[in-house]
Formats: structure tokens, C-alpha cells, sequence
């Protein structure tokens, strides 16, 4: 079952460098530390978190959309 926090925490990932492109670096550590926290306190398998890290970057890229003024 893939991981819904992994999920959530990569399409939150791509939505803020998408806003805040400048701190893409601190986004995509805050995103991968969250989801990695997952198996580090036994909630999911390494394979939930890839699983749901892929929904997070499908949905990303297929609504990625231009958010600038």
C-alpha cells in the first residue's frame, strides 16, 4: 500500500519549488526527510515510500502548471 504521507509530502514538494523556486534544495530535504521518517519509525516498507513518492511525481508532472505572475 503506498505510503499517503510520502504521497502528500512530494506533491507538497513539488508545489512549493513550483512557488518558491530559489529554495528548491530545502524543499526536496524537508519532502525526502518526511517520507523516509515513515520507515524509520516502522510505519511503511521502503517499497510504500517509493510507491508513493511515484504517485506524488506522476500527479506533479501532470499538473504542473506555471504559476508565475
Amino acid at each position: 500500500m503506498p505510503s499517503g504521507h510520502a504521497t502528500t509530502a512530494i506533491t507538497l514538494t513539488y508545489v512549493l519549488i513550483a512557488l518558491f523556486p530559489r529554495y528548491r534544495w530545502v524543499w526536496i530535504g524537508l519532502g525526502f526527510t518526511l517520507a523516509v521518517s515513515r520507515v524509520m519509525v516502522n510505519a511503511h516498507y521502503v517499497s510504500d515510500i517509493i510507491a508513493g513518492s511515484a504517485i506524488a511525481i506522476v500527479v506533479g508532472e501532470a499538473a504542473d502548471v506555471d504559476v508565475s505572475a
